[in-house]
């Protein structure tokens, strides 16, 4: 409270200070003023504005201290809780934490979560979802799947699920590795299709196809299919990796049952078995006239040697299946057959030069 009127003198002009009532800035007193009746939408506006710099400014001061003072010091982070949020309170922080519950684990909440981030220029962890007392548990292993996959599609990634607390009244949640380490460890054998990539187009139920232009297109399965193609920018050569997928639900938009303070509606699910589909992807967005092989990548069967092994050695190409996979022209678009997912793939593409 005592540095709002250096504040206001800084920025706010003395005819805009006379309409709100504040004659002598100098000894403003911002709570006597509130309390005596005078605030007004303006003035309250006003103050959260120094408030959330002031918050800035103390997370700039102790970020840069600890870096100072501790050489080893990287990366300064926040828990910006599930309902994501960005505005200038966060500017000091490199990336950010987002809590997931049951009731809004979905794809599209956490894509329009993740852009939110995206947008400010940072990086995004999610949380393995959480529980209350009153939700089955059977479901945490089959959600975390898919969001581990949704997470890397988007640019993001998830913490791995173990020593968690994920509701309160439920035993801590260790995650086993035969439940998830084909996943961390497909993800870690493809390390050169995901570091430096960034999103070029998107597709899945609710998403909307038009905001990428219709490049991909997903039909049949199980209605749950999300896909995100990501390349490296200014470099045509690179190659094109789509990310796959398949939660396995039927979507349906319950309108009304929940709405964050970002004004995202939620999505409720009906549990659907997953299933193959077709993939169609336009060829001019590819590689313009030039003809391209694909390949699709996926995660093999946990194998405790296998992953030891990887660790130990530090070659991880066994943790994951690669194999050639044909398309049909159709029109502008080149068609792929993909088998279910479980749940998550990689469809890479490469010039052809043999072609």
């Amino acid at each position: 409270v005592n540095g709002f009127p250096a504040w206001l003198k800084r920025n706010a002009s003395a005819d805009a200070l006379t309409e709100l009532g504040i004659a002598e800035v100098s000894s403003f007193d911002y709570r006597a003023f509130v309390r005596a009746g005078k605030g007004s939408p303006e003035s309250r506006e006003l103050w959260i504005q120094y408030k959330n710099e002031t918050i800035r400014d103390y997370h700039i001061h102790l970020r840069d201290g600890l870096r100072k003072r501790l050489p080893h010091f990287s990366a300064y982070t926040a828990n910006n809780s599930s309902f994501q949020q960005y505005d200038v309170r966060y500017e000091p922080f490199d990336y950010f934490m987002s809590e997931l519950m049951f009731t809004s684990c979905d794809p599209v909440r956490l894509f329009q979560r993740h852009e939110v981030i995206l947008q400010a220029g940072k990086a995004l962890i999610c949380h393995p979802p959480k529980a209350n007392s009153a939700e089955p548990m059977e479901y945490m292993k089959p959600l975390t799947r898919a969001v581990i996959g949704h997470a890397y599609a988007m640019g993001g990634w998830l913490a791995a699920p173990y020593d968690l607390f994920i509701g309160t009244g439920i035993p801590r949640y260790f995650g086993k590795p035969e439940d998830y380490a084909d996943l961390y460890g497909f993800i870690r054998a493809n390390a050169e299709y995901l570091d430096g990539f960034e999103r070029a187009a998107y597709a899945g139920a609710w998403l909307g196809d038009q905001t990428a232009g219709n490049v991909l297109l997903i039909e049949g399965g199980s209605g749950g299919v999300y896909a995100f193609a990501r390349t490296r920018p200014d470099q045509p050569e690179a190659p094109i990796v789509i990310h796959l997928v398949d939660w396995g639900e039927e979507l349906e938009f319950v309108e009304g049952r929940f709405r964050d303070q970002a004004g995202f509606n939620s999505v409720s699910y009906k549990r659907g078995g997953k299933a193959p589909f077709k993939l169609e992807v336009r060829m001019a967005n590819c590689y313009g006239d030039r003809s391209f092989a694909a390949r699709l990548l996926t995660p093999p069967l946990y194998n405790k040697q296998t992953h030891w092994q990887a660790e130990r050695t530090g070659d991880y190409s066994a943790l994951r299946e690669s194999r050639p996979i044909e398309f049909q022209a159709q029109g502008e678009y080149a068609a792929f057959r993909i088998p279910k997912l479980q749940p998550y793939a990689l469809l890479v593409l490469e010039p052809d030069e043999d072609r």
